[in-house]
């Protein structure tokens, strides 16, 4: 099955555990397509901190700055294809995918 947000915007293939982002491939580690994909499952909301460590990066010592790390990891290899940022995040909320042009 595949995971597909906004037209194709961002998909997901379940089976070749592949993104591709505004239609090339978005080539993540495997920690940051988790964190992705947490995120694309709650495409409309903003995820705390906690949810997206939750499972993911819960044994770091740091998890919070390790994910901010993943989340800025993510948001270059995006721009580098569609010039913009793909996660925004708002302080003392959480993170969610941006769907603006």
């Amino acid at each position: 099955p595949i995971l597909s947000l906004r037209g194709g915007f961002l998909k997901y293939d379940r089976e070749r555990d592949q993104i591709r982002y505004l239609g090339y491939p978005l080539v993540l580690t495997g920690t940051e397509r988790k964190l992705l994909v947490r995120l694309m499952e709650h495409p409309d909301e903003y995820c705390t901190p906690e949810m997206l460590c939750d499972g993911i990066l819960e044994n770091s010592a740091d998890p919070k700055g390790l994910l901010r790390a993943h989340i800025s990891h993510v948001n270059e290899k995006a721009f580098a294809i569609g010039e913009r940022r793909l996660i925004v995040s708002r302080k003392n909320i959480g993170y969610k995918i941006s769907f603006s042009l």
